[in-house]
């Protein structure tokens, strides 16, 4: 559904269609990341939680929040993507190891 006065793309709701398994821990958080409009596309139909927005942002770049609980496969895909792809800007400790694997 999109909200044309704050340009947001809600996911409705939708039950997450990715599971991860091998969960680090328990703890939930906010995962925030960019997407350039080329690898962005694939991401509209990609439901991490139920509370995940989609906003396009910068050229029609996408900005996705979700709250999910950290997995080594998560981050696993999440660091498939190159950064100028996929830049996550939160949070810090995927930023830092983001950006250790592109070194």
């Amino acid at each position: 559904k999109e909200d044309a006065a704050m340009n947001t793309i809600v996911a409705n709701k939708q039950q997450p269609n990715i599971s991860f398994k091998s969960p680090i821990n328990k703890d939930e958080f906010k995962l925030k990341i960019k997407l350039t409009k080329e690898v962005a596309i694939q991401w509209h139909e990609t439901y991490l939680s139920k509370d995940q927005t989609l906003k396009v942002v910068d050229n029609g770049d996408l900005l996705l929040e979700a709250t999910i609980i950290d997995s080594y496969e998560l981050r696993n895909w999440l660091y498939s993507f190159g950064r100028n792809q996929l830049k996550i800007l939160e949070p810090q400790i995927f930023q830092d190891e983001q950006a250790q694997t592109a070194s």
